[in-house]
């Protein structure tokens, strides 16, 4: 049996950066995850302003490599609509090379970290929780912080019903040069849309949406001439289906904490791993504490469902007539 004051399952960028201000804080805590680092994961790598703004604050003293990116070109169902600037660049990480960093932020100041993947929860008469993980071990903590994914054990204890809503396909490409981004909106997505992200060694073609499918996935790459090479799957959960609990908290893509309108995911990894630590250290209601992320999650869930229909997409072929105007409402949502 282990004993501790927090066990943080999950070590992607949600689960390090909570552990990581709980370590420093003097808490007692343990993280796990059953991956070896560094390891790979679907995602653009995308840090927008408002992303790399949060990570400058919690890590000051971190120097992480990134393609800085000041363009977009937009398509709208197959057709060119123009090419716009970003005042503020998003830059571009490598996750294999990102998340390996904030992990390593934690382990320098004493972390400790267990290759180890939660099984089962169960809560005692006292209060306090019992996790039973995949190796046998068990672990006895007041507080459990479910960062283990959109697949997460931890959420599935709160609501056994969950499950993932959209899946995410990307390959790796060879890299073309430009920093650029592309992106395409498109009746035939289903609250998606196809991105290319330029990265340091390679670029990156992805594609999301309700029901998407290697298929489908292959049917984009081909209407943009690009070459079909290995694809790899992920799913996001978008929907906040589960109760809250006093001393079980969810974090990142384990809480459904992403944006729906682009599937932004380390903003709110960040974000909620922190919020989730000042909860714990301020003795308040992790709802309370993250409420300006939920605020800003549900404003975007509304804008999304303007968005993903054929009158959102007509308004925004009509707005990207105007460079001044999509530019402005661009770097205001990036912002």
């Amino acid at each position: 049996m282990i004993e501790v004051d927090v066990l943080v399952a999950g070590a992607g960028p949600a689960g390090s950066t909570c552990a990581y201000l709980l370590q420093q804080a003097g808490h007692s805590c343990l993280l796990t995850d059953p991956a070896e680092f560094p390891r790979d994961k679907i995602c653009g790598g995308g840090l927008t302003p408002r992303g790399w703004a949060i990570l400058d604050r919690l890590y000051p003293q971190l120097d992480y490599d990134f393609v800085p990116v000041h363009h977009a070109h937009l398509y709208i169902n197959g057709k060119y609509r123009g090419k716009y600037h970003m005042e503020k660049e998003i830059r571009v990480v490598r996750r294999k090379v990102f998340d390996r960093l904030l992990l390593d932020e934690y382990l320098k100041i004493g972390g400790k970290l267990l290759k180890d993947r939660v099984w089962e929860v169960r809560e005692r008469e006292d209060g306090t929780i019992e996790v039973s993980l995949m190796s046998g071990e068990t672990v006895h903590c007041r507080y459990l912080v479910g960062a283990d994914g959109a697949n997460s054990r931890v959420r599935q204890y709160l609501n056994p019903a969950s499950k993932p809503r959209v899946l995410i396909f990307e390959q790796y490409n060879q890299r073309s040069g430009t920093d650029e981004i592309t992106f395409e909106l498109a009746n035939k997505y289903k609250n998606g849309y196809y991105y290319l992200f330029p990265n340091r060694d390679y670029d990156i073609s992805g594609y999301c949406e309700i029901g998407s499918s290697r298929e489908k996935f292959a049917g984009v790459l081909d209407s943009f001439g690009i070459e079909k090479t290995r694809p790899l799957g992920a799913f996001i959960t978008t929907d906040i289906d589960y109760p809250y609990h006093p001393h079980i908290l969810l974090v990142g893509d384990a809480g459904c904490w992403c944006d729906c309108l682009s599937y932004e995911g380390i903003y709110f990894a960040l974000a909620t791993g922190e919020n989730a630590a000042r909860a714990i250290l301020e003795n308040r209601p992790f709802e309370e504490v993250n409420a300006p992320i939920l605020k800003k999650k549900l404003h975007r869930n509304k804008a999304a469902k303007l968005l993903y229909n054929p009158i959102g997409l007509a308004m925004v072929k009509l707005i990207s007539r105007h460079p001044d105007r999509t530019e402005r409402i661009l770097n205001r949502y990036l912002q």
